[in-house]
């Protein structure tokens, strides 16, 4: 792509463009994460083909009308996405999107060649904008000097008659009228440069005290888009949407007032009390997801989560104790969920070890009648950290139709799933809450790396026990992202802060 959008001379760096620091302010990575488009394999890849097929018609809408920023943005934002990103995902080589992958490569071919001459159009305006405001600076000066000219000569007129006259100074000449001030320069046709205050104020500095009215800003990123995927019920399959209008340029986000390692510090040390008030309890289990692969390959559950979560529901909900032993949990990762794993992949044209979609494994085991549909409470996603997002988490699980039937979700986050369970016990007592992970974990003193069973003895230690799990998935790169992006329901895919959740219950007998 940058041999498209810069060129230099043979054998050497690329030679400055006029609009260099244009295109900067417009787009720079590494002042703005989210411009790196992290996608993750657990959403399907369907949903960011369509994404980029409504920045591609953006793109045209935008070119076609000279909005030169607009569509550089949107030109950027598709070749990233499309050859770098989305390339990424675990359906990327699977057959039932061929089609979808044909489709944006050659359209990415297209968008960098017409890129180029959105560059050279900016290069253009960059260069007749310099134009100007030198001329406008020369004529500055000539009004300077001239008017310094006249006032020596209105000076030497006022000398009377034999005053001495200082060395060097002769007679005045006849006054001459006073010269014409220039007329001010119009308006640059180019856009202001660019985004931010220290650029206009310096544009107002070149061309003076420029009253001239400017356009109104482009759009925000929300209204540009035209999307909201929600964080209900509507989070998992969004509308269709029309063409968004064109993109504000990129500026770099302020960082929020939002401080994630303080939340993280806060979070540690709740759970850490829990612990030892006896409210929260780690197991650590007799095997995890992949231990089997070098064992025995036909056992072998690595990546597996996505089908195993749902399983340990299944058998949860399945059971006719409070909850499930175990030696239950360990017999899903081992031996029930391989097999499964091996079908979904094939059916999907995936490799041997790639990531499932959670809504695949959902469709499968309905279509398997391992699940029933009236079985299914509800879907919940958005942003974890925001109470009232996992709130409905917390309501599906307390509630559902009924707060004394059992209930088990599948949560998705930062590529992998666990699952919780609800344990009903007594008629007078709170139910308990186990959060199992699947993956190898060290958390339990002088144990090996295992999955582990987490027991909640309230649901405020189940909140407090899941904002633990998410703030430990958190890596430097994503504190640095939420310290700089407020949650965007756009941008939700991209974000750390996503979750997913598929919760099911008990069908009354």
């Amino acid at each position: 792509m940058s041999n498209h959008l810069r060129r230099g001379h043979a054998g050497g760096s690329p030679r400055p463009r006029a609009s260099d620091l244009r295109r900067k302010k417009l787009w720079d990575p590494s002042i703005d994460p989210s411009l790196k488009f992290v996608v993750s394999s657990m959403f399907p890849i369907s949903k960011y083909y369509g994404v980029i097929e409504k920045i591609y018609v953006a793109f045209h809408k935008a070119n076609s009308s000279g909005q030169l920023d607009q569509a550089y943005i949107y030109g950027k934002r598709y070749a990233t996405m499309a050859m770098t990103s989305i390339p990424k995902h675990a359906y990327y080589a699977s057959p039932k999107y061929s089609r979808e992958k044909r489709d944006s490569l050659r359209k990415s071919e297209e968008v960098i060649i017409m890129l180029e001459k959105v560059v050279n159009r900016m290069d253009r305006e960059e260069e007749e904008r310099h134009r100007r405001q030198k001329e406008y600076a020369e004529r500055l000066l000539a009004e300077e000097v001239s008017k310094e000219r006249f006032e020596a000569d209105v000076a030497l007129q006022n000398i009377q008659p034999g005053q001495n006259i200082q060395p060097g100074v002769g007679r005045a000449p006849k006054a001459s009228p006073a010269p014409r001030r220039p007329k001010p320069v119009p308006p640059s046709l180019v856009p202001p440069s660019l985004s931010d205050a220290e650029t206009v104020s310096s544009d107002s500095a070149w061309f003076g005290n420029n009253t001239t009215p400017q356009p109104p800003p482009p759009p925000s990123y929300h209204e540009a888009m035209g999307m909201d995927y929600g964080s209900t019920d509507s989070f998992i399959v969004p509308p269709d949407y029309d063409v968004p209008p064109s993109p504000p340029p990129q500026i770099p986000k302020k960082p929020t007032p939002v401080s994630i390692r303080e939340r993280m510090r806060s979070s540690m040390h709740d759970f850490s009390s829990m612990k030892r008030k006896g409210k929260i309890a780690i197991y650590s289990l007799g095997t995890h997801q992949g231990k089997m692969r070098d064992y025995d390959p036909a056992r072998d559950s690595t990546n597996g989560c996505a089908v195993i979560a749902p399983l340990i529901c299944i058998s949860h909900l399945r059971c006719s104790g409070p909850g499930i032993p175990d030696e239950t949990i360990e017999k899903v990762i081992d031996d029930e969920a391989p097999p499964i794993l091996r079908r979904v992949r094939a059916k999907l044209g995936l490799r041997s070890e790639a990531l499932v979609v959670p809504s695949d494994v959902h469709d499968h085991l309905v279509d398997r009648r391992l699940l029933q549909q009236d079985q299914f409470r509800g879907v919940c996603g958005g942003n974890i950290l925001d109470p009232q997002h996992v709130d409905q988490l917390y309501d599906l699980l307390a509630k559902g139709d009924s707060s004394r039937r059992k209930v088990a979700a599948a949560l998705f986050f930062r590529e992998h799933v666990v699952c919780i369970l609800k344990m009903v016990r007594g008629p007078r007592e709170e139910p308990w809450y186990d959060l199992v992970d699947s993956m190898p974990r060290d958390e339990v003193p002088g144990q090996p790396p295992s999955a582990i069973r987490i027991r909640c003895r309230s649901l405020s230690a189940l909140r407090t026990t899941l904002q633990w799990y998410a703030m430990k998935k958190f890596t430097e790169d994503n504190c640095g992202y939420i310290e700089m992006n407020e949650w965007d329901e756009m941008m939700c895919e991209f974000d750390p802060r996503v979750f997913q959740a598929f919760v099911w219950g008990q069908v009354k007998q």
